[in-house]
This record gives C-alpha cells, structure tokens and sequence, in this order.
C-alpha cells in the first residue's frame, strides 16, 4: 500500500486552538486561505508547493480581525493576475480588496461606503474580464456592482429598486459576458434577471410569478447552451425551470409533481 502522504501543513495557532482555516483558493502555484494565527487575527495567508506558509499582509493590525470570525470564508475571487475578497482594516469598514499573493500586495479596491461602515460586497463573479458583485453604497442599498481593479474603474451597474430599497442581487452566474441573477425591483418580487453589465443592458428575463409574487429563483447553472433553475409559482410549486435569455425562451421544463406542490 502507499504511505501515507496525509500531513499537518502548519500548526499556525499552536496547541489545542485551532486556526479554523477557510477560502481555500488555487492562486498560480499557491494556496490562499483565511485563517488566525492567534496573534493577528483572522488575515489572509498563502502555502507555497514547497510546504511553506506564510501571513500576506495584516490587514486589520495587530488581533482584530479583517475577516469575519463568526463563519467560514468563500473562496476568493481570481480575475487574471489577481485574487479579490472582502475585508475590514479597521479604517474602512468591510469593503472589496484585492491581492497579487505577495506579501503587502493587497490593496483596497474602492471605498464605497466611505469611512468605518461597512459596503459588505459579496457573491464575488468573474464576468467580462473584471469581477462583478453586490453592495451596499448608503445610497442604492445593496444593488449589483462590476469593478475592473480600482477606484476608477468601480461602479454600479443598476439601480435595479431605485433608491435605498435593496434589489438584493443574489445568485449570480456568468455566461459568456452577461451576467444573470435574482433581483426584486419592488415590482415583479424576486425574479430572474440578465445584464451585459451597463444600466441599458439590465433587465428582468421573465416575470415567472406574475406580480409581486416571488418566482424566487435558485441555483442556477448554465448547462447544455442555456441556464436552468428551479422557480417557485402558485400554480406548478417549484420546479425545474430553463431560459434562453429571452422572456419567450423561459419555460417550466417539467411539472415533476402536478399542480401546485
């Protein structure tokens, strides 16, 4: 039989206390993970394939943390040479942040909602050769936001329920350049949406739960050149929906249990 090849990579918080790592993330020849140290606080450290771990950067200084340590982390996001997560240095608040996966090559991407409060981005989705995701800026609530790497190049896509009311922007899947998701614009409830990422190309796929019912579509994959999802309606329950993109292209694929279960 073959040895056994399972070790401790590195007792990061020595003794009894674990480190709870998470995000683990492939990053070119490098592993990034979330974990505390006991020192630090929960940062963002790197293995390397020869067996070396190291601290990137202490975010949040000293034993606070610029990762939450109530819940595991997501996997980072990789858009070419870099790897985009949401942290708190303690000056900003929660916000988008991005790394090269050197040591201090971190930096802030955009400070959204300005000062110690949090824009909290979240459902970090490569699309169209920058990173799509969704925020909170005080001004729009949380509505779906693209960035290209910095400050400049950050912006909202739509303000999709305009004002503060929250879209909410959730389960964000990428298919080619286009970007679909659910969203509630105070009107038609949580329905599936599409956007080539500009406010003109934002708009609703189909009203699935006519009105303000919520369709409340979930996991959605992209398979077999068109995207399905399960979706809710009084009429069918929830069942396996598909779409082509087009509000005529967005059919129940079968009512596995009749009627309304």
């Amino acid at each position: 039989p073959a040895a056994n090849k399972t070790a401790l990579v590195a007792d990061l918080q020595p003794g009894l206390i674990g480190s709870v790592p998470s995000g683990l993330t492939v990053f070119g020849d490098k592993l990034l993970f979330v974990a505390d140290d006991g020192v630090h606080g929960r940062e963002l450290w790197a293995a390397s394939p020869d067996g070396g771990v190291q601290l990137l950067q202490d975010l949040h200084p000293g034993a606070a943390h610029a990762f939450p340590a109530t819940r595991g982390e997501a996997p980072l996001a990789i858009v070419g040479e870099w790897a985009y997560f949401a942290a708190d240095d303690g000056v900003h608040g929660t916000e988008l942040w991005r790394t090269n996966g050197l040591p201090g090559g971190a930096n802030l991407v955009a400070d959204l909602l300005e000062g110690p409060v949090s824009a909290s981005p979240r459902s970090l989705t490569p699309v169209a050769g920058g990173l799509a995701f969704r925020a909170n800026d005080g001004a729009h609530g949380t509505e779906l936001w693209f960035t290209t790497g910095d400050a400049a190049g950050t912006r909202l896509v739509a303000d999709i329920a305009p004002g503060t009311p929250t879209s909410a922007g959730r389960d964000l899947l990428a298919v080619g350049n286009n970007l679909y998701f659910v969203a509630d614009d105070g009107v038609h409830g949580l329905e599936l949406w599409v956007s080539n990422l500009t406010a003109a190309g934002t708009r609703m796929v189909a009203d699935i739960a006519p009105g303000a019912e919520d369709a409340r579509p979930e996991q959605l994959v992209a398979w077999n050149g068109a995207v399905y999802f399960t979706a809710q309606t009084s009429s069918l329950g929830r069942e396996l929906w598909r779409t082509d993109g087009s509000t005529a292209g967005t059919v129940n694929v079968a009512d596995l249990n009749p009627g309304g279960a």
